[in-house]
């Protein structure tokens, strides 16, 4: 295991604690983690977002946002389009 799926675990392993997930019916912290890099091929903050999005208790409300969904992520733009974005900032 990396020190970063080991760092992931501590942080599911928390968010867990806190936010009183039941024990039944949730894969072990660990088994989560590797399941989302190795088997899903998934970046790890893809898994916090996941969690925060099931378990939407953890996520702090302000006015608003009581009662919504959280944001979508943010989708990639393709390296093309990119650099053209990039040439016309630096045209301006």
């Amino acid at each position: 295991m990396t020190a970063e799926e080991a760092h992931y675990v501590a942080l599911v392993d928390d968010f867990y604690v806190k936010y009183g997930a039941a024990k039944e019916g949730r894969k072990p912290s660990q088994e989560l983690v590797l399941s989302y890099t190795r088997t899903k091929k998934l970046p790890l903050y893809r898994l916090y977002y996941d969690l925060h999005k099931k378990y939407d208790a953890a996520i702090k409300h302000i006015d608003g946002r009581v009662g919504r969904k959280p944001p979508r992520m943010p989708e990639k733009k393709a390296p093309a389009v990119e650099a053209e974005m990039e040439k016309k900032e630096k045209e301006l």
